[in-house]
């Protein structure tokens, strides 16, 4: 079946480029609203979750994990039957244990706590002693950047956004893992490891990167394993 071209309705000086361009992406953009849009009571009807809320504002169940769970509202039921959201203060749990109070036990103790609380991320346990101390060992020795993971920052475009150029890089080096696609566990908790170890150091790679390309010095400190 032949595709039958709609017929222009208005002329447009094609020696203004900038103009024409302007007008046919306020046309899709006006298109896109028009032919796109999902009526209300579609959505109902369908018992559609947009933006994973219920339409008490609820959040929906979309997965399942036993690392972190947030609390943020309360349901009340009425005496109809039916049930009120209210908001509450929010919660976090890491693995059961409630993120403010961690934090609250690492302060008083003067410790940094960011190994210890990946380590029960990564494990659902917090460390004994001994296990924190080699922990931390493992994640001190693959801290450094490889010769090809500092070229991979070097090579970036320049980013001033932090967040943008760690996935950017991060992305990158899959060309650094002898195994990228592997699923085994083993696999899997090396690629974790040297993640968490090595994420903090290409920031603040990415950050000497950037100060240089803006007409600074670039002096670039090699991690203190401690």
């Amino acid at each position: 079946m032949a595709m039958i071209l709609a017929k222009t309705t208005d002329t447009i000086p094609m020696n203004n480029m900038e103009v024409w361009m302007d007008n046919i992406l306020k046309k899709i953009e006006k298109l896109m609203l028009e032919h796109d849009a999902i009526s209300p009571e579609l959505i109902k009807k369908k018992d559609i979750k947009l933006g994973l809320r219920n339409p008490d504002g609820s959040g929906v169940v979309a997965g399942i994990t036993s690392k972190g769970i947030v609390i943020g509202y309360e349901k009340i039921t009425n005496p109809d039957g039916t049930y009120t959201v209210k908001p509450v203060e929010g919660k976090l749990y890491y693995c059961g244990y409630d993120a403010c109070e961690l934090a609250q036990h690492i302060q008083e103790e003067g410790r940094y706590g960011f190994d210890e609380v990946t380590y029960l991320l990564l494990t659902g346990e917090l460390p004994n002693k001994n296990d924190l101390e080699r922990f931390e060992e493992v994640i001190a020795d693959r801290r450094p950047l490889t010769k090809l993971e500092r070229g991979i920052i070097m090579q970036e475009d320049v980013n001033y956004n932090q967040m943008y150029a760690l996935h950017s890089v991060i992305s990158h080096l899959s060309r650094c893992d002898p195994d990228p696609d592997s699923t085994d566990i083993k696999d899997v908790s090396r690629q974790c490891i040297n993640l968490i170890a090595k994420a903090p150091v290409i920031v603040a790679y990415n950050y000497n990167v950037m100060k240089f390309r803006k007409g600074g010095d670039l002096f670039i400190t090699k991690p203190n394993p401690e």
